[in-house]
């Protein structure tokens, strides 16, 4: 493909692209148990029950979700946890600061599951021996999950780039988050192709960065974060990573 053989960059996104992603009720509940657990070893024991407590967080990530996706903003996990969850409990915010990270961690690591998709290794390999940059741009509430799976999967020498939005301050689509990644690559817009799991966050911004190339690879997150009625469409619609290689 001689669009491609001019590219210079590729940038992933992490939950649903990289990895595949799942959850329902049970395991969030579940879930909401272990965090419990850590809060009350921290004396900062809310006094709820852990369904009553399972309800109180994932309210608050529901409620947070509103508030992200339309202002394309992302706070960081200390402020999530007491502007969102805890707000009008007697904790100590300056506690819960001191443990956020730790408690974004168990949540975007426990309240899914996540697993690497078949075949990422080969994929990377072949893309780092063709000589492309490799980055990784994710919509992330807590720093620590991203650069934990990535080391536990074994792939994450590959990256030289890696953005989070809950750092960079402002999550996908906005296309300056896309932008920046390509400011730390040293290559243009057009030098770049991006591969994600949803046209509303990932094939929108890319675009509207300007990105050379937008692939779409459809997860369980896709159709619970895409209506299907999005204007913009990717350029081509991956059925599973490997796919990449043909192109390579």
């Amino acid at each position: 493909m001689k669009k491609f053989d001019s590219m210079k960059a590729i940038f992933f996104d992490m939950g649903g692209t990289l990895e595949e992603v799942y959850y329902d009720e049970k395991m969030r509940l579940n879930a909401s148990g272990t965090l419990l657990r850590l809060l009350q070893q921290y004396n900062l024991d809310p006094g709820l029950s852990k369904k009553d407590f399972n309800q109180l967080v994932t309210s608050s990530l529901d409620r947070y979700q509103i508030w992200r996706m339309k202002s394309n903003l992302e706070i960081r996990a200390a402020d999530f946890w007491n502007k969102y969850v805890f707000k009008g409990l007697k904790l100590s915010e300056q506690k819960i600061t001191q443990i956020a990270e730790l408690l974004t961690f168990f949540v975007e690591t426990l309240f899914f599951r996540r697993r690497m998709r078949k075949g990422v290794p080969r994929v990377l390999k072949a893309i780092k021996q063709k000589g492309l940059k490799i980055g990784c741009i994710s919509n992330v509430l807590g720093i620590m999950q991203v650069p934990y799976c990535l080391q536990k999967y074994g792939i994450i020498s590959y990256f030289e780039i890696i953005v989070l939005s809950c750092i960079y301050g402002q999550r996908k689509p906005n296309p300056s988050i896309f932008k920046y990644a390509v400011k730390l690559a040293g290559v243009e817009p057009a030098q770049c192709i991006y591969v994600g799991d949803t046209v509303s966050r990932d094939i929108i911004g890319s675009k509207q960065a300007k990105y050379g190339l937008s692939l779409l690879i459809p997860s369980f997150l896709t159709k619970r974060n895409d209506t299907g009625n999005e204007l913009i469409k990717p350029d081509a619609i991956l059925q599973n990573l490997e796919d990449l290689l043909e192109i390579l």
